[in-house]
């Protein structure tokens, strides 16, 4: 009587929960000498996959001997969180204000100069012209999942104001 191999699946990660958008790699726990039939249609020891949605994969293990074995495992799919990013243009000495969503996050603003923030909605005051440029949002979810927007934000110089006038006699004329 000749043994059943033993089947198992591990994966990178090794928790089996991938963000959307994302792959995992599985890999069948027999070693050299086996061959491999996943539900994918694969017939090698590993195969990466990208699912859209939670997602049951098996294969099936079969020794030298004609002995095979089925295993399956679950992997858990979460939604990206959407990330939203508006920032206002400003006259120098103005207010940069700007805006991100959704709610509920975690936030990462990066922009110009080495700019950086944790907020989800910041005003900047006393704009300068070294402000102009792309700012960025990154929201993270509960379950670490990830997503990224920007929004550009000018800073306009402000005009220079030139008066002149004239002095005249009492009757004559003020330019």
């Amino acid at each position: 009587v000749n043994p059943k191999p033993v089947c198992g699946i591990t994966g990178d990660p090794a928790n089996f929960i991938i963000c959307e958008g994302r792959s995992i790699t599985l890999t069948a726990s027999a070693g050299a000498g086996y061959s491999y039939l996943w539900s994918t249609g694969n017939t090698t020891q590993s195969i990466t996959v990208s699912p859209t949605g939670n997602t049951t994969y098996s294969v099936t293990i079969t020794n030298a001997y004609n002995c095979s074995s089925t295993c399956e495992q679950k992997v858990t799919v979460y939604e990206l969180p959407e990330a939203t990013a508006s920032g206002n243009s400003t006259c120098v000495g103005g207010n940069i204000t700007l805006t991100g969503g959704p709610n509920g996050m975690t936030y990462s603003w990066t922009g110009p100069n080495g700019y950086g923030n944790s907020s989800q909605s910041r005003t900047i005051t006393n704009a300068t012209l070294a402000m102009i440029g792309t700012y960025t949002l990154t929201v993270t979810n509960g379950n670490g999942c990830s997503d990224s927007a920007s929004t550009n934000v000018t800073v306009y110089e402000l005009p220079e104001a030139t008066a002149s006038g004239n002095s005249t006699c009492v009757g004559g004329n003020i330019t």
